[in-house]
């Protein structure tokens, strides 16, 4: 009796250990020496990978913006049987630098794997075209000693910067609609760099000297106080 007891025993932790195995979750197989990326146009990031994934498992891709993370995404990774191979696409990422990682999730839906980190540089679009002159007006100091020239315009916004002294240095637009404090002579304009974009091009706008309305010099002539007028030129 003591032998047939113990056999059942050792027979039911056989069983039970035998069905314990069969509903055990199934899990991705990832060859992580396989996993790279490209860039293709407009800045699309493509990460592959080989793996072996069976029903009910599946593969995702981890994209996190250096340094601060603020552009973070998951994107899932498309699985091609014939191949054993992964993809993932990671479209219009705003940010210039980002880490990325494979993820592994078994037949129960829960993470299981994770890779070492992969990081890419992405290349920025072409700057945009010159501001507008055109919807620019430039105002003249109000005096010969004054540097309270200014230039107007709806372009004029945070996205622009500008420059005084032959584009040495540059400065951001603080006032939407104008650029104030100029004295008389050439300012250069353009669209400032972003994460994602180059410089753009230049336009330059003159601004004029101020004019007396007392004819000083006996010519005859007498002009407004102030002038305003439009670009001398755009390039």
């Amino acid at each position: 009796m003591k032998k047939l007891r113990f056999f059942f025993l050792i027979f039911g932790a056989i069983v039970m250990l035998g069905t314990s195995c069969d509903n055990s979750p199934i899990t991705p197989t990832i060859d992580e020496s396989t996993i790279s990326h490209k860039e293709l146009e407009n800045r699309t990031i493509v990460v592959s990978f080989k793996a072996k994934c069976p029903n009910g498992t599946s593969t995702k891709v981890q994209f996190k913006q250096r340094p601060n993370g603020l552009d973070e995404t998951t994107v899932d990774a498309k699985f091609y049987p014939a191949v054993e191979e992964c993809s993932a696409v990671f479209s219009n990422p705003q940010g210039s630098s980002y880490a990325y990682y494979v993820l592994g999730y078994n037949s129960d839906g829960k993470h299981c794997y994770t890779s070492k980190e992969g990081t890419f540089d992405v290349s920025k679009n072409p700057g945009p075209a010159a501001p507008s002159a055109t919807s620019i007006n430039a105002h003249a100091p109000s005096s010969l000693i004054a540097s309270d020239g200014y230039l107007e315009g709806s372009i004029l916004t945070e996205a622009i910067e500008y420059s005084i002294d032959e584009g040495k240095t540059w400065a951001p637009v603080t006032e939407k609609g104008f650029i104030r404090g100029l004295r008389p002579g050439k300012v250069q304009l353009r669209f400032a760099e972003t994460p994602t974009t180059k410089v753009g091009k230049t336009s330059t706008i003159v601004v004029p000297a101020y004019k007396s309305n007392t004819d000083i010099d006996g010519d005859g002539g007498t002009s407004e106080g102030v002038t305003s007028t439009g670009p001398a030129s755009s390039f």
